[in-house]
């Protein structure tokens, strides 16, 4: 099993709401912040499940804007003063990146709540939806 991580796989590129890929084509497929950069998350995560076979797994890392007012606050501090600095410690790139982050995912959530984008991941027929904040 492990030999076959040394293959290089190829690289895709296509847009995430009409994958060119059979039905059932992957065990898995894992992704990072993808809902907040396309025109229709529900179109996309239902063709995600498409190209994932029955009883395969999905699964999604995402910020998310805390709920309480003080605890807002506080991330509201960290991504607009601390995380760009962290970023500039990093390297040139990653310090637009955190300029940008904090007012992507504040866009996202100002449209639809977590519940509701767990609400799409079912309605895209994903089953064992959880999320943990």
């Amino acid at each position: 099993m492990l030999a076959s991580g040394d293959s290089r796989g190829r690289v895709v590129v296509a847009s995430a709401e009409r994958l060119p890929f059979a039905d059932a084509s992957f065990d898995g497929l894992t992704f990072t912040y993808l809902l907040r950069y396309v025109d229709d998350p529900a179109a996309t995560l239902c063709e995600l499940a498409r190209v994932v076979r029955p009883g395969g797994a999905i699964a999604s890392l995402e910020f998310h804007m805390p709920r309480s007012l003080p605890l807002r606050a506080g991330w509201s501090l960290y991504t607009r003063l601390v995380l760009p600095v962290l970023g500039a410690i990093v390297s040139r790139d990653w310090a637009g990146v955190a300029r940008f982050l904090p007012s992507s995912i504040r866009r996202f959530y100002a449209q639809r709540s977590l519940r509701e984008v767990e609400q799409l991941w079912r309605g895209a027929g994903i089953e064992g939806v959880a999320s943990a904040v």
